[in-house]
């Protein structure tokens, strides 16, 4: 029986995962539009730019994650790796070799690269936690009845996305004690 916060958290997640489209793979809000990049591109919305070929679940959350804003809600899905392509999206997340927050370039795919949740944690950020981490506390709001909601926003983070990030970091969960 989930008491407390422990429910609070795992309610935040399913809001999230159903207002994402993702519960019991229904897809419960609109999909958007995916282009791969050689078709003409729609004018006026905000593109999300991510990779072609095989997708992974941390891009996935990641894009999911950004269709929660009001400013990405309509956007469309850019799939390629082509630089002059990815560079007419408003976002790119997980290609393009570049971590640059404040230019929405969400790449951790680069030598040297280390950033974490905050300085309390271990397990590298993939695409879907830099999104959390930079959009994270407007996107708990929007499903908390409070505008900010720290006990959701951190509870997402620990009882989900960190798993994600760990599993795209190739962690194991467990080698012994729990590592995330």
């Amino acid at each position: 029986v989930l008491v407390g916060s422990g429910w609070k958290h795992l309610l935040g997640v399913y809001s999230l995962l159903k207002v994402s489209g993702f519960v019991a793979g229904v897809a419960m809000t609109p999909l958007p539009n995916i282009y791969d990049g050689t078709q003409s591109l729609p004018s006026g919305v905000n593109l999300i730019g991510t990779h072609s070929g095989a997708f992974h679940c941390d891009e996935v959350l990641a894009c999911a994650l950004l269709r929660q804003l009001p400013e990405f809600q309509e956007s469309s899905i850019v799939r390629t790796r082509d630089p002059e392509v990815l560079a007419l999206c408003k976002i790119v997340v997980d290609v393009g070799g570049v971590y640059e927050p404040g230019k929405n370039r969400d790449d951790e795919h680069q030598r040297g690269f280390t950033e974490t949740m905050n300085a309390n944690k271990r397990t590298k950020l993939s695409s879907a936690g830099l999104i959390y981490k930079h959009f994270g506390k407007e996107i708990s709001s929007r499903l908390s009845e409070s505008e900010e909601d720290d006990v959701l926003y951190h509870g997402i983070y620990d009882s989900f996305i960190e798993h994600i990030d760990g599993i795209d970091n190739g962690i194991e969960a467990f080698d012994g004690p729990k590592n995330y």
